[in-house]
């Protein structure tokens, strides 16, 4: 058992058991946020998983400040840095993956590839795992090994453009439907929108929580048509492919696994979908230098996910007086999240004048329309989340 797993103290009560997805850090995250009484952690040994491994043999996973950066007092806070896409800790073994693929010029040939599918299929649980050139791609080559042809119909959420260009690509025709308050595409939409051309739902899981794929596929049981999950903005979620015929994947570097560039995956659990996928993206494989990047960066990803599901959960607290008031809609608390973007939402007239409000007090946030998309990423410090906090308290104040 001590193989499989990293303890960090032990006491006389029952282990916590995390497996680095996104339920068993949402629970974790929420004993770090309320000091909740010490318990031993275990972390399961899958890859994914050896940073958080290694930082619960350090150090009690329950003390936030051995987790998320506390940092010095701050003037302003950007929205998604690129210069802070990846830490000091993860460029040094990323830098060394890379200079491997290079020492030894196998750019397309070498072992990388199918290392880092296998590694990615075990920390989401899947069956398998092909690396594509990009998400778009991996979506196209999904599309058509479930079947979808040229004229057939894809239920698509309003919220996805790339998605919609994908089944165009395809030859097939993006049936747009409503998204619900949340952006994810409901099942009773999914229902109403079927037809007897209908192949293939995309559900897209958005900002990081995962939608109801579950009851999608109980809608279109008996029924010959696919669904093709696209998890972009969902990496580490529960239940990728249980529900699905597969789940397309983009690292982008904005994404909670990006890649140093363009790159994409297909997971499946059906080997006849992976069969076809790997002959139908034969010609757009990811290659190795991006295959080792995400290799190294891999590791890192269950301890970043963990970080951003701390910093959701001090803004749902810190700004629920904000929402209770009707100033603003916070995104729904739920388990099954890996916090891609933190969205709250306003009218657009007031959104406008929050975002100027926080530009006034250094806070570079993303408007669209009704929504605002405040800091997020792992680097993230508690002092830059408390001056975001600040800023829209003063936006609220200034209102009245």
């Amino acid at each position: 058992m001590t193989d499989m797993i990293a303890d960090s103290v032990v006491h006389d009560v029952a282990p916590m058991t995390v497996n680095g997805r996104a339920t068993d850090l949402s629970l974790l995250a929420d004993r770090v946020m309320h000091r909740l009484p010490p318990r031993p952690v275990m972390v399961l040994d899958v890859p994914g998983n050896e940073q958080l491994r290694a930082l619960a043999t350090r150090n009690p996973l329950w003390k936030r400040k051995e987790i998320v950066d506390v940092g010095g007092v701050v003037s302003s806070v950007p929205a998604a840095p690129l210069d802070r896409l990846l830490s000091a800790e993860e460029i040094a073994p990323i830098e060394r993956a890379i200079h491997d693929v290079l020492v030894t010029g196998r750019f397309e040939s070498g072992p990388w590839v199918a290392d880092f599918e296998h590694s990615l299929a075990g920390f989401l649980g899947a069956a398998g795992a092909i690396g594509t050139s990009s998400g778009a791609d991996a979506l196209i080559a999904a599309l058509r090994a479930v079947g979808v042809r040229a004229g057939d119909e894809v239920i698509v959420p309003d919220s996805a453009t790339g998605v919609e260009n994908a089944v165009r690509r395809v030859g097939a025709v993006a049936v747009v439907v409503d998204t619900d308050d949340q952006d994810l595409l409901a099942p009773e939409r999914v229902r109403a929108a079927l037809t007897d051309r209908t192949r293939c739902v995309i559900p897209v899981h958005r900002y990081g929580r995962a939608a109801d794929v579950r009851s999608i596929s109980a809608v279109v049981d008996g029924l010959s048509v696919a669904i093709v999950e696209d998890a972009a903005e969902g990496i580490g979620l529960d239940g990728l492919g249980v529900w699905s015929d597969a789940v397309v994947i983009g690292f982008d570097p904005q994404k909670n696994l990006g890649s140093c560039g363009r790159s994409g995956a297909v997971l499946t659990y059906r080997s006849d979908v992976a069969d076809l996928v790997r002959d139908l993206a034969a010609d757009t494989r990811m290659d190795d230098v991006q295959a080792a990047a995400l290799s190294a960066r891999l590791p890192f990803l269950a301890l970043n996910n963990l970080r951003r599901s701390i910093l959701a959960l001090r803004y749902l607290e810190w700004l629920a007086p904000l929402a209770e008031t009707g100033v603003l809609t916070l995104p729904e608390r739920v388990d099954n999240h890996v916090w891609n973007r933190f969205a709250v939402r306003q009218d657009p007239c007031r959104a406008r004048h929050t975002a100027e409000i926080l530009d006034q007090r250094g806070v570079d946030v993303t408007r669209d329309g009704d929504v605002l998309h405040l800091p997020m990423f792992p680097r993230l410090t508690i002092t830059e989340q408390d001056h975001v906090v600040a800023a829209l308290f003063s936006a609220a104040r200034s209102e009245r």
